[in-house]
């Protein structure tokens, strides 16, 4: 699935929470009512982790610096949407 972090989540995630920052938001609004969680390290939604491959967004972010809009694919199973 593409999930595509726009400006608009980049102006209403938080920095420093993993639960909202752009990422999570932008995969939380593909597929809602998951947990979704990112870390500098690692993206978690539902029982799924996966490394983060935008950790150099996700330290620009977290630490005031410009970030751009951007997109990336998501492999998903149908039960992860399924599980908070």
């Amino acid at each position: 699935m593409k999930i595509e972090v726009t400006e608009k989540h980049i102006q209403n995630g938080h920095r420093g929470l993993g639960s909202e920052c752009p990422i999570a938001l932008a995969i939380r609004e593909r597929v809602p009512d998951t947990h979704v969680f990112v870390t500098h390290s690692s993206i978690t939604v539902g029982s799924l982790r996966f490394p983060n491959n935008y950790s150099v967004f996700t330290h620009n972010y977290d630490t005031h610096r410009e970030v751009y809009p951007f997109s990336f694919e998501l492999f998903l199973t149908e039960e992860t949407s399924c599980q908070n």
